[in-house]
């Protein structure tokens, strides 16, 4: 018994022993051959965008349909490449409708201002700390098909930009009906009010 005991403990020594240059080195890989894998799921993961976190980690976000509908998901990276949330990625939004864009950027508080449209024409926007938890009790409302402008509906099929400065965060987007395409901007202020 105690031979077998032994050898048990020298063989959980040994795979410890493996494991300390990964966590001491981080998991960046070292040729162009082999970048950091940040999900292995199935299906296609797309538009990545990336943010320094300040404190030399980032976050990553990206669209993912490994349940068969595009959704956000993300992933925070201290500086070795070690993730810090869930294994391929965090469930950050998802819709009844595919997501087709995404933008992210970090406000003055630390935190990270997220926003997404879907085919649904709908544009929304989070806000996360550094565990990718919602700080806002629900999904913000930053722009919807309910605009009217020159008597028809409109729908995003553009990017969306997004900056933060100092109490408020701005979303600007096109709004485009039938024969325009007109810039609007938003403002949300930090308690997740729109402005």
């Amino acid at each position: 018994y105690m031979t077998n005991l032994c050898t048990q403990w020298k063989t959980f020594c040994v795979a410890i022993l493996f494991m300390i240059p990964g966590f001491l080195f981080g998991q960046w890989g070292n040729t162009p051959e082999a970048p950091l894998l940040l999900s292995s799921e199935p299906g296609a993961q797309i538009n990545p965008v990336l943010l320094n976190d300040g404190y030399d980690g980032f976050f990553a976000f990206w669209l993912d349909n490994r349940d068969g509908m595009y959704a956000v998901y993300g992933q925070h990276l201290d500086a070795a490449g070690i993730p810090l949330w869930e294994v391929n990625g965090k469930l950050i939004a998802d819709d009844d409708e595919n997501i087709s864009f995404l933008n992210a950027t970090l406000n003055g508080e630390g935190n990270v201002i997220i926003c997404w449209h879907n085919y649904a024409d709908t544009l929304y926007a989070q806000k996360l700390n550094s565990d990718g938890d919602y700080l806002w009790a629900e999904n913000i409302l930053i722009g919807g098909s309910n605009i009217i402008d020159g008597g028809s509906y409109w729908g995003i099929n553009y990017k969306v930009a997004l900056m933060s400065e100092g109490e408020s965060c701005f979303f600007a987007f096109v709004a485009t009906g039938f024969g325009y395409d007109r810039l609007r901007i938003n403002k949300v202020l930090n308690d997740g009010t729109v402005s």
